[in-house]
């Protein structure tokens, strides 16, 4: 897999959470939010996982698709921004990194390089054909708070596997209390809900 990141880091570090939280099998389903060079894709994808990859950043979005060439899969890649509704916004990226801008922990400093176009995931999903989800996966720098308003139908729906990056920082805060009070505002329980010491939120059988 062609990447600049060495892959023993890119496995200890980004995937073998998500793999602790849950395994994807045969014929699952996955939204992958902010797919970013596509680790959790390509891996997804050769567990038998049908993937469908959300990255609206040009420049990783290039290397996601050379990397799904590369490896001969079958990904279909989604340039819209998950969002709580229809719009164009600024897009700012640093390195590998990459968000709205406004939000996220990108310097502010930064020009923002690129309109994207942003919707709700309810709405992508739709666009895409997909009739059931199965797992989301999202680490999108802090505009989760978002991109879950806008999941709404989908979730309550679907009650796909969530696993969500709620590390990141709005305001000063952790977005982590306010994406917990959203699934609680799906009727989604506490006890159906884990968050790791890094702050991944897991959430099933709800």
């Amino acid at each position: 897999m062609a990447a600049t990141t060495q892959l023993q880091s890119i496995v200890e570090e980004e995937l073998v959470p998500y793999w602790k939280a849950h395994s994807p099998t045969q014929g699952e389903v996955h939204l992958d939010v902010g797919a970013q060079i596509g680790s959790y894709s390509l891996l997804a994808a050769t567990s038998g996982a049908i993937v469908h990859a959300i990255e609206p950043d040009p420049n990783n979005r290039r290397f996601l698709r050379r990397n799904i060439r590369a490896n001969k899969l079958d990904i279909q890649v989604c340039s819209i921004g998950a969002w709580n509704k229809s719009e164009v916004l600024s897009f700012r990226s640093h390195d590998a990194m990459s968000s709205i801008k406004g939000v996220g922990m990108i310097p502010s400093t930064l020009p923002a390089l690129n309109q994207i176009k942003v919707d709700t995931i309810d709405n992508i999903v739709k666009q895409l054909g997909i009739t059931k989800i199965n797992v989301i996966k999202m680490d999108i720098e802090g505009a989760e708070i978002e991109a879950l308003e806008g999941a709404r139908n989908t979730i309550m729906k679907d009650h796909p596997i969530l696993l969500i990056e709620a590390y990141h920082e709005r305001e000063g805060h952790p977005t982590l209390g306010r994406v917990l009070a959203l699934l609680r505002s799906f009727g989604i329980s506490d006890d159906a809900v884990t968050v790791t010491e890094k702050t991944l939120v897991i959430v099933r059988n709800y």
